[in-house]
């Protein structure tokens, strides 16, 4: 008597990580199948995108280069012993890629000081976001910094540049810059501190009257 190959069935599938983000890999576990003729299972992979099979991935792991922000990803495994296969089991749960934040490497202000008549202008580097697809964008703020450090941000003041006419020569403070990418902010980054200084007075010229005076004369500066 020759008895016929079961295939395996039943079985877990995990995926993880949850919250992933583009950059990450998904990872497929499976687990549990059955074999009643006592048979090795191993297990084959497929992997779905918003529904679609993803072509030629058969690992157990999905690279973000297959998938992007928002999008929904699901793995399906498949029991086997080597004869037949099982019935493919889903992931007990999809994953929707989250948002990446946007991160900034430098911010600047120049000049480092200037009077109550001058601009001090703020200025970026290195605006980045893994989602290849956001938009670049920036929020400005304006901090005023104390001796003893207490910061106080400056109301209405949201713009690159900031002239300081209604502030006080010894005045220290400095440029918040966030990066934002339409859905979320990142880490706001500062900028160096600069100072509201004072300016002395300067006179043009000086001129003495009369130009010839006597004993009697009155001089007028």
């Amino acid at each position: 008597v020759v008895l016929d190959n079961v295939p395996p069935e039943g079985g877990n599938v995990l995926l993880g990580p949850m919250g992933a983000k583009e950059g990450d890999t998904l990872t497929c576990t499976a687990q549990g199948a059955t074999d009643k003729d006592n048979d090795t299972i191993t297990w084959t992979y497929q992997w779905t995108v918003n529904g679609a099979v993803v072509a030629d991935q058969t690992d157990q792991t999905l690279s973000s280069a297959y998938f992007d922000k928002g999008d929904v990803v699901l793995c399906i495994a498949t029991p086997t012993d080597g004869e037949a296969n099982g019935p493919p089991v889903n992931s007990k749960v999809s994953i929707q890629i989250q948002n990446t934040l946007p991160v900034l490497l430098k911010v600047s202000v120049t000049p480092n000081e200037t009077n109550k008549l001058g601009t001090f202008t703020c200025s970026y580097e290195g605006w980045s976001d893994a989602d290849g697809a956001d938009s670049e964008a920036v929020t400005y703020a304006w901090i005023l910094v104390a001796a003893d450090g207490t910061e106080t941000p400056i109301e209405g003041e949201i713009q690159a540049t900031l002239q300081p006419t209604t502030l006080s020569p010894g005045t220290t403070l400095l440029c918040r810059v966030t990066p934002t990418n339409g859905d979320e902010a990142g880490a706001p980054v500062d900028s160096n501190w600069v100072t509201v200084v004072n300016t002395k007075p300067t006179l043009q010229s000086v001129t003495l009257m009369p130009t010839e005076a006597y004993a009697d004369s009155t001089l007028t500066c």
